[in-house]
């Protein structure tokens, strides 16, 4: 934010100015009013319609008589990058007996971060503070959560007054009769990196059907495949762009994820 404050003095005491600040890029003009010997401010806030680096902005002050201009230089950095939460999505719902699975993507940030949970949208009843640095997948045991109550995720930065790194989520968790047993484990993928196929295991013996899911670090979902009793799959990703990939196992026993990197 930028505040620029302006005060126009006349002869005349009723002399009223018109006071704007434009730009030399595409920006929406500022404008207020003030009558001679008053100050009036001017708050700058739309920094997004800016270019990265110098900026000339033109600071005007005009009546029926009086004409003033000044030109001020400011320079912006490019914003921080912001993690991005790929799961859980805005509005999930998860089964009380769930282990909740918490996937984020850096987006280029790197450094120590904390991962809280909250009843509060502002984070001032937190059930879960954890930190971090690295790593990108966490379960939460649902144990530790309330039936039918809402929650909200986020990452902050450990100093910096607790800033935030990445956007809100809101998740609900609700109950329901079960019997499984979930879990959360890394799953076992080889190779990787890869081109063309990939092997994917998890331990034990799955007896119900699951699924497998690759998603991208967005939490865009780009491949799913169904399995029942099987402890290991064979997935071919040579259509996959090269990049980074999330893979997601679920099933009524179990929740496992991992990551692939393709070549």
């Amino acid at each position: 934010e930028i505040r620029a404050f302006v005060d126009m003095i006349s002869e005349d005491p009723d002399e009223l100015f018109l006071v704007t600040i434009s730009g030399d890029t595409i920006f929406p003009e500022i404008s207020g009013s003030l009558r001679s010997g008053q100050t009036v401010i001017l708050t700058m806030t739309e920094f997004s319609l800016l270019e990265p680096g110098e900026n000339t902005l033109t600071l005007m002050a005009q009546s029926e008589n009086v004409m003033a201009t000044a030109q001020m230089d400011i320079n912006l950095n490019e914003m921080p990058p912001q993690a991005t939460i790929a799961s859980p999505s805005h509005n999930d719902t998860f089964n009380i007996s769930d282990v909740i699975t918490i996937i984020w993507d850096p987006q280029g940030y790197s450094g120590p971060y904390i991962l809280e949970v909250s009843l509060t949208e502002d984070f001032s009843d937190l059930v879960v503070q954890l930190e971090g640095e690295g790593t990108t997948i966490y379960g939460i045991p649902s144990d530790r959560l309330n039936d039918g109550q809402e929650y909200f995720i986020r990452l902050i930065h450990p100093g910096d007054c607790g800033s935030s790194i990445s956007e809100t989520t809101r998740f609900f968790v609700r109950s329901t009769v079960s019997t499984a047993t979930p879990y959360v484990g890394a799953l076992t993928i080889f190779p990787n990196p890869s081109s063309t196929a990939i092997s994917v295991e998890w331990p034990g013996s799955i007896q119900q059907s699951g699924i497998i899911e690759v998603l991208e670090l967005s939490g865009k979902k780009v491949m799913t495949h169904a399995f029942n009793h099987r402890t290991s799959l064979d997935l071919e990703i040579t259509e996959l762009p090269d990049g980074v990939y999330l893979l997601v196992l679920a099933s009524e026993e179990f929740n496992y994820v991992g990551k692939v990197i393709k070549l």
